[in-house]
């Protein structure tokens, strides 16, 4: 969600741009607050929603802090797997190094070597563009998780890491 950040700020403090093909729905304002005043299953998602993205904005905030610059990309890889649905073979990755780099408090170099080292040592493939994780074990240990039962992946986010 974007652009809810507090009830009573009529001005977006964000801004926001895709880097994949998205589906967007916009609410305005004061349609949101009415639906949010009549409907209490509605608002409790929502205050749900929220407090999962304050979660991880929390946690990212310890990760960037406390973990080694593997653990720094081996969470951010996790990061990608879906939230529902299956686990897709090839993880998209519309990012450039720098732009990981930038996300993960690193620098381009560090992403470069640490990626290829998980190359090397077998833990994932990262043609142009996406990323293939080939030992599912090793990628959630490098990011201090542990592993959930097969098919339960993408249960992941930045929240349930541990530090």
């Amino acid at each position: 969600m974007i652009g809810f950040d507090t009830m009573d700020d009529d001005v977006y403090t964000y801004t926001a741009e895709t880097l994949t093909p998205v589906s967007v729905c916009t609410i305005q304002r004061k349609d949101m607050l009415q639906i949010l005043e009549q409907n209490s299953t509605v608002s409790l998602r929502l205050v749900e929603i929220l407090n999962d993205e304050l979660k991880q904005a929390k946690t990212l905030i310890r990760v960037l802090g406390h973990k080694s610059p593997i653990g720094k990309i081996a969470t951010f890889i996790l990061s990608l797997l879906p939230q529902r649905g299956a686990i897709p073979r090839e993880l998209l990755l519309p990012l450039t190094r720098e732009e990981v780099a930038e996300m993960v408090g690193l620098t381009e170099e560090t992403v470069s070597r640490v990626m290829a080292d998980l190359k090397r040592k077998g833990v994932i493939e990262a043609p142009r563009g996406y990323i293939r994780i080939l030992d599912r074990n090793r990628i959630y240990s490098l990011a201090g998780i542990s592993a959930p039962p097969i098919g339960l992946e993408g249960r992941f986010s930045f929240a349930s890491a541990k530090l």
